[in-house]
């Protein structure tokens, strides 16, 4: 029989801001065990304000309902400096998801990447795998250190974070130039169900000149709402097939 703690594992975020208002609640008394379903829950239309009413008035409160107050405060009153508190906050009560908006934070607000890279080794440490794509960013675009930037998806790959496995397909594209293994980590974030994935397989058979593939990759992501998939076939219109009329039905403002 499923549990309650199955249920909102399980819960699709959908536009239904009441509903999942409410899944977010719940999901509060389990403290931060369920890294996955906080990745959901920050990507979900969600509505913070509603979070908010029912905390503000709490005395005490564990890492998860810290860390959406950080979240209220940093998309709705803006305020940068409280919701910075309330990060620290909740990063003192061992929130991951916590240790790694507060390291963006701290890359986006000061430069400040040795406290971030600091902040996603200890997010890591504490389960979340997600905090090795950020992590590989600071390797990659601030230390130079290829060699750490591979390891660190290809360890995020092997416990299936599909974000991984797209970085790590660019990786090989922009620092190693190994089409095959571009191909193939592309391929495996598709079926793990990352939908960003099909404008770069459609750009890749682009590149090889295999239209039909190319297309045939574009198409099923626009009809999964890839944004990056609307482009790529405007594009592929525009330059390939020189028929700015069908490129335009994709992006309007292609010239």
């Amino acid at each position: 029989m499923a549990t309650e703690l199955d249920y909102i594992k399980n819960y699709v975020f959908t536009n239904d801001i009441e509903q999942d208002g409410k899944i977010i609640l719940a999901r509060l008394k389990y403290d931060c065990d369920l890294f996955d379903f906080d990745e959901n829950v920050d990507r979900s239309y969600i509505n913070y304000k509603f979070t908010y009413e029912h905390l503000k008035n709490k005395t005490e409160l564990n890492g998860v309902e810290l860390f959406y107050l950080a979240r209220y405060h940093y998309n709705n009153t803006n305020d940068e400096k409280v919701a910075q508190k309330y990060y620290e906050m909740a990063v003192e009560k061992g929130n991951a998801m916590a240790m790694v908006y507060l390291g963006v934070f701290h890359e986006d607000h000061y430069e400040d990447h040795i406290t971030a890279k600091k902040l996603y080794e200890m997010a890591y440490d504490k389960g979340y795998v997600a905090a090795l794509n950020n992590l590989s960013f600071i390797y990659m675009f601030y230390e130079k250190n290829y060699e750490e930037t591979k390891k660190c998806l290809k360890t995020a790959v092997e416990k299936g974070n599909p974000q991984a496995m797209l970085k790590l397909a660019l990786f090989y594209t922009d620092k190693e130039e190994n089409p095959e293994e571009e191909l193939k980590y592309l391929l495996m974030a598709i079926d793990a169900g990352n939908i960003d994935a099909y404008s770069h397989i459609g750009m890749y058979y682009q590149f090889k000149k295999n239209y039909e593939e190319a297309k045939k990759y574009y198409f099923i992501g626009i009809e999964k709402g890839d944004y990056g998939s609307r482009q790529g076939i405007a594009c592929y219109y525009k330059y390939v097939e020189n028929n700015i009329e069908e490129a335009k039905k994709y992006n309007p403002y292609i010239v």
